[in-house]
């Protein structure tokens, strides 16, 4: 009995060992992108946010019937 619970006990703690190696390499990982985006992030959000609001108003607008208003303003 007691060394079923040893056992088990030795693999959780394997499996924890091989877990937190895991989630530190992800962490660093975090670390490494949040440090990348913040270099670049305001600029991409500034670029990607009218392309996005575009994007979605005519979205929008295609199911409405303004589309085709819009549409040939646009056109002209």
């Amino acid at each position: 009995m007691e060394e079923e619970v040893a056992q088990t006990t030795s693999s959780i703690s394997h499996r924890h060992a091989r877990l937190s190696r895991a989630h530190r390499g992800v962490e660093r990982g975090i670390v490494r992108l949040r440090r990348g985006v913040s270099r670049w992030n305001v600029g991409g959000l500034i670029l990607c946010l009218p392309m996005w609001s575009r994007y979605i108003l005519s979205k929008d607008v295609m199911y409405g019937k303004r589309r085709r208003k819009t549409h040939e303003e646009g056109m002209s």
